[in-house]
């Protein structure tokens, strides 16, 4: 069936997720092109010769992400809370606490090592976007959740651009601690305002347009109620055999 997308890009719920979606992206971009630009080049950190390091917060993030599914197995498995409680709440772990870290990136001048920790906790704990904006798409549509991961996708992939646009317009006189300032508290402000969206207009509840067929539809309703008298043979209109014998 072809997705209704008139009804989903009216859906706040929709705008919801695909915000939620589009911080999580910027905030990772930024962390996985900015951050190491700036500790080579503002702090001076040799990422050559600590390439274990610099791929541990990645490392994490992908443990980290199976840690926090695990949680969210046990949540809905035992029926602690509701599952959109369960969202929200993850969204402060995915969004909201990285988000401050990454403005708290402004507090470690040249100080590599403060850098370095601040990187690895705010990737790894973002490992619960795997119970949030990637997640729940299944939860709003499951007739369509692939359309709906995929359009949240292409919106939230421009942020691949425009990070780093951002980043060269802020760098283009000065590459100093003073702008990277300005960019880490723009991504975190980005960061945490989608998730305090999500928080307030978020929902797991199944859409309505995730029928693939409205029952209110006069046609469907009479093509319904065709099919439904001749199943039951209450079809009232002469066949062929009866017009013979009369």
């Amino acid at each position: 069936a072809v997705p209704p997308y008139l009804k989903i890009f009216m859906s706040l719920p929709f705008w919801a997720l695909c915000m939620c979606h589009f911080g999580n992206l910027w905030g990772l971009y930024l962390q996985i092109t900015g951050v190491p630009k700036f500790m080579v080049e503002v702090i001076g950190f040799n990422i050559k010769a600590s390439g274990g390091l610099a791929a541990l917060p990645h490392l994490l993030r992908m443990f980290m992400g199976m840690g926090f599914g695990y949680i969210g197995d046990v949540i809905k498995s035992k029926k602690l809370i509701s599952t959109t409680l369960t969202r929200k709440l993850f969204v402060i772990l995915s969004h909201i606490v990285p988000g401050v870290l990454l403005m708290c990136m402004t507090l470690v001048k040249c100080d590599y090592i403060g850098a370095v920790l601040i990187l690895i906790f705010s990737m790894s704990i973002n490992g619960a976007a795997v119970l949030t904006n990637l997640q729940n798409a299944q939860d709003l549509a499951p007739n369509f959740a692939g359309s709906i991961f995929g359009i949240i996708s292409l919106i939230g992939g421009t942020t691949g651009f425009i990070t780093p646009a951002v980043t060269g317009a802020l760098m283009a006189k000065n590459n100093g601690i003073h702008e990277w300032s300005q960019n880490f508290i723009i991504g975190g402000c980005v960061y945490v305002g989608c998730g305090l969206f999500f928080i307030l207009f978020g929902t797991s509840d199944i859409q309505p347009w995730n029928d693939k067929e409205s029952p209110k539809d006069p046609e469907v309703v009479a093509i319904k109620e065709i099919n439904g008298k001749e199943e039951d043979g209450s079809n009232t209109e002469p066949t062929e055999t009866t017009k013979l014998n009369s």
